[in-house]
C-alpha cells in the first residue's frame, strides 16, 4: 500500500491506497482508519496533488470522497 502524510491537515493524519482492493484508506487525527471501497487510483492521486498545492485535504475528503464513495469500512488495528 502506498501512503502519504499531509503536513498541514488538522483532520487527516495520513492517507493510503490499496490498488489490489481499490481502497482509499484515511487515518484521521483521532486514529480512526476508514477504507473507502471501489475508489479509482485517480482519486488518490488527486488527493496528493491537493496536498502539494496547499489546499485542504479535509475539505477534499468531505466533498469528493465521503459523498461519492459511501461503501466504507472501519479498519480494525488487528486486521491486515
Amino acid at each position: 500500500m502506498e501512503w502519504f502524510t499531509p503536513s498541514d491537515s488538522s483532520a487527516v493524519k495520513r492517507a493510503g491506497y490499496d490498488a489490489g482492493r481499490r481502497e482509499l484508506h484515511i487515518v484521521y487525527e483521532d486514529d480512526r482508519e476508514s477504507a473507502y471501497r471501489r475508489v479509482p487510483l485517480t482519486v488518490f492521486r488527486h488527493m496528493r496533488e491537493i496536498v502539494r498545492s496547499g489546499q485542504s485535504v479535509g475539505q477534499f475528503v468531505n466533498w469528493a470522497v465521503k459523498p461519492i464513495y459511501r461503501d466504507c469500512r472501519e479498519v480494525d488495528d488487528n486486521q491486515d
